[in-house]
């Protein structure tokens, strides 16, 4: 998650360098465009492997990311290092400070020092929906808690070795590249995540097997053209009249909101710095 910059810059006319085009370096670079304070300079400065070279930078704001630390757990919890070559899997949990390895359903940790259900690893993933994602996890960490035997760890040792060999095969040559693109969900991925967290938490009886709506998919797809429409719209001071009353006959007043928020965007007049967004084109964060 990201957050406004709290910082006013002193001087003005300053060369920036961002690095990272992630949601935190989109961010920075849409607070440093909207003040006066800083000029910002061509993202090809990032391109340095490529022979370009930026000179006379005055800061550089690094946000290309951040490594996984667990300090509070010591070395037969959590080995610091690359993952072995596997199959088969390690008998150690590792952090490669890029991922969390081996977990089944990318929670539980598979080693042979203690039980596996005596710690949950959540939220680690990336491109997802965090906080619905996080729900799911929290359904499967409580049947599994209450009910370890729930977990087939044959057939989740299967799973994460299939998901390995995936990754290999889709070019992830190096144990860094593997270590990189392990939490990265793409397309449909967290979708399916999700419905089977539930559907493994239902088997209990305690709750539902849930399934993710078409609605919610279609909107992450759109995320940025609903989120420029709504900025719009506070400018505008037109906000409040899209959301009063908003919700008190039922989730579907939300779901409807958002549908004719969606229309809205595709149809409003657009500047030039927003063309790409009634063609709903969006920006992966």
């Amino acid at each position: 998650m990201t957050s406004q910059p709290n910082h006013t810059p002193s001087k003005v006319s300053k060369r920036i360098c961002v690095i990272g085009a992630g949601p935190a370096g989109l961010a920075v670079l849409k607070y440093l465009s909207q003040t006066s304070y800083y000029k910002t300079g061509s993202w090809s400065v990032i391109a340095y492997e490529q022979g370009i070279v930026e000179e006379n930078i005055d800061h550089c704001i690094l946000a290309t990311g951040f490594q996984m630390d667990f300090p509070f757990f010591d070395d037969d919890t959590i080995k610091i290092n690359n993952v072995p070559l596997h199959p088969p899997l390690p008998v150690d949990l590792y952090n490669s400070r890029r991922h969390v390895f081996p977990l089944a359903k990318h929670l539980f940790p598979m080693q042979s020092r203690y039980p596996v259900t005596s710690v949950a690893f959540m939220t680690l993933l990336f491109k997802v929906a965090p906080l619905p994602v996080a729900e799911a996890q929290a359904r499967a960490v409580v049947r599994a808690f209450a009910d370890p035997a729930s977990l087939n760890l044959i057939q989740e040792a299967d799973s994460v070795l299939s998901r390995s060999c995936a990754l290999v095969t889709a070019g992830a040559s190096s144990p860094l590249q593997l270590a990189k693109a392990w939490f990265h969900f793409i397309q449909a991925e967290q979708w399916d995540y999700r419905d089977d967290l539930f559907a493994y938490a239902a088997e209990s009886g305690d709750c539902p097997a849930t399934k993710v709506a078409h609605w919610e998919k279609e909107f992450y797809a759109n995320k940025d053209v609903l989120r420029a429409a709504w900025v719009d719209l506070e400018k505008k001071n037109e906000s409040q009249s899209w959301v009063e009353g908003i919700g008190e006959g039922g989730l579907h007043e939300w779901v409807e909101m958002i549908y004719r928020l969606l229309h809205h965007a595709r149809n409003r007049p657009l500047g030039d710095s927003d063309s790409s967004l009634k063609e709903g084109r969006t920006l992966e964060c």
